[in-house]
């Protein structure tokens, strides 16, 4: 929550649908991986959870299209 509040000034919502839970996504995505890369642990599933969340990250991917669908 604490990251969304600072970050809340820098969004401009597109017009398209999904855009701010798009945002939200980024910036959770981005806040795991600076969390890993600064406490230098990688995660204890391996690097197919990295892979996820570029997956997740990238909107046309089927994990951005499922969490847009879990949400609706």
């Amino acid at each position: 929550l604490e990251a969304v509040v600072a970050e809340m000034p820098a969004f401009r919502h597109s017009g398209r649908a999904g855009a701010f839970r798009c945002w939200l996504r980024r910036i959770a995505v981005n806040r795991l991986r600076n969390h890993w890369r600064e406490s230098r642990r990688k995660p204890t599933v391996g690097p197919e959870l990295l892979a996820e969340l570029d997956r997740l990250e990238d909107e046309g991917s089927d994990p951005s299209r499922r969490w847009g669908e879990d949400h609706d």
